[in-house]
């Protein structure tokens, strides 16, 4: 009896502790909180309240998970983690997502996100060697209750002031945000007195972050702003070599904001009453078409603004540069707004014409129309504009784009007809050959048939 309740008293220790596995693209429940998982390469730990997941590994979580962990395993790569409004909230020194040693992982953003944290804990670690990138069109609000600690971590990125690795924003909308002890942190690394050299690299290419700091709230700059054209940000801080960076950077408030590099603005932005974004000379900015910028405060251009959206101008624009527009803009002080132009070049090859001249120049998101003759037995073999096939477009011989939105380069290549159907040519000499052997033919005949007559009648 003894040794069956010895069984039995195993058996249930054992069930208390195993690892739920991933269950194939089946939605299932995280432990007994109120949130769910599905996907593949992951494993449940309910005893740690730790989800594990792999190489290859694609999930996606919903709901609320308390006090769960997300961790990425030692050397994972090709890791998809989608965050569909999804909440994670751990205690202190327990990172909300982790990633481990050599690992790689995509955060993919769906709807309304948090993470919370405490005591000298990450939102999202990103320790030195590892790659974290951040995409879709959700939004993630990541936090750190820092209680009374002086050492601090970043909210995204390192613990303390060690080096973290690559973090990579593509898209979505950041906020990061930090109370109690120690120094405030934001994305990068975060604060103690260890003698470490700091370092990391944060790419910016697009979205919108919302940040105290950037990079080392200590000012340590060994770290690395990248980014390509399209980000938005406001910072209170940034401690980061930026001389590879281009986008937008603003205050913390969001009042004063200055366009870094060559920026394309692919999201509504509203400069404040008191606020101002001003235009280096060494900088362009592209409002892309359906995006509006209002204008409450300022916007000082010293270069180039290329407007294919909207500039609704509430106050003040100082235009010591160049503004080229498709839209109208008021109460604009300095030098005069232009339309915005393209340049069409057609590329017409042997055997036809068209009836426009070969170049020839167009307003922002108007149309063009071109008949194309080919001449007497050629036909249309191809017609390319900017190298995309546009052949299967041209109807009764004609080409026609609408809504330009840049420069263009048509090519335009002609063929001989080679059926007699397609060729009059080809046919009318085809006839009369005909018409010159049947003639024959009946020349042949007539003669034969005199000859056999006139033998006959010698006979």
């Amino acid at each position: 009896m003894k040794k069956i309740l010895f069984v039995v008293i195993c058996g249930l220790l054992v069930l208390t502790t195993v690892n739920v596995q991933a269950k194939e693209n089946m939605t299932e429940s995280i432990g007994t909180t109120s949130a769910t998982i599905k996907g593949n390469n992951y494993v449940i730990d309910n005893e740690s309240k730790t989800i594990t997941v792999t190489s290859n590994a694609n999930i996606e979580v919903s709901g609320n998970a308390e006090d769960y962990k997300l961790v990425v395993d030692n050397n994972a790569k090709d890791v998809k983690i989608t965050l569909n409004n999804y909440t994670g909230i751990t205690g202190g020194w327990a990172d909300t997502i982790g990633l481990k040693e050599n690992s790689e992982a995509e955060i993919i953003l769906v709807g309304q996100n948090t993470l919370q944290v405490g005591n000298e804990a990450s939102a999202i670690r990103v320790p030195e060697g590892t790659t974290l990138t951040i995409s879709g069109e959700g939004t993630l609000s990541a936090k750190i209750s820092n209680g009374n600690s002086a050492a601090s971590s970043a909210v995204i990125g390192s613990a303390y002031n060690y080096p973290f690795g690559d973090i990579i924003i593509n898209s979505g909308t950041i906020y990061t945000s930090y109370t109690g002890g120690g120094q405030i942190t934001g994305i990068g690394s975060g604060y103690w007195y260890f003698d470490v050299e700091c370092k990391g690299t944060i790419t910016l290419n697009g979205g919108v972050v919302h940040t105290d700091v950037i990079g080392n709230p200590a000012g340590k700059t060994n770290i690395f702003l990248k980014g390509s054209n399209k980000a938005v940000v406001y910072a209170n801080q940034i401690n980061a070599d930026q001389s590879e960076f281009n986008g937008i950077i603003f205050d913390g408030e969001g009042k004063n904001g200055t366009v870094i590099g060559n920026v394309e603005l692919v999201q509504d932005i509203e400069i404040p009453t008191d606020g101002k974004l001003e235009m280096p000379k060494d900088s362009t900015l592209t409002v892309k078409p359906n995006v509006t910028i209002i204008n409450n405060g300022q916007i000082i251009n010293n270069r180039k603004i290329v407007n294919k959206g909207l500039i609704q101008n509430n106050n003040k624009i100082e235009n010591n540069g160049e503004i080229t527009s498709a839209t109208e803009i008021n109460n604009v002080d300095g030098n005069e707004i232009k339309p915005i132009i393209y340049v069409i070049t057609v590329n017409v090859g042997k055997g036809g014409s068209i009836d426009k001249e070969k170049v020839t120049t167009i307003n922002y998101g108007e149309e063009y129309t071109t008949t194309i003759t080919p001449n007497k037995g050629y036909k249309i073999k191809s017609i390319t504009v900017n190298d995309v096939d546009y052949t299967s477009k041209v109807i009764d011989n004609k080409l026609t784009l609408s809504n330009i939105e840049s420069n263009l380069t048509i090519n335009i290549e002609f063929e001989k007809k080679q059926s007699i159907a397609d060729n009059p040519e080809t046919s009318d000499n085809l006839f009369l050959y005909l018409s010159t052997i049947i003639i024959s033919l009946i020349g042949i005949a007539g003669t034969t048939i005199y000859l056999i007559k006139n033998k006959g009648e010698r006979l």
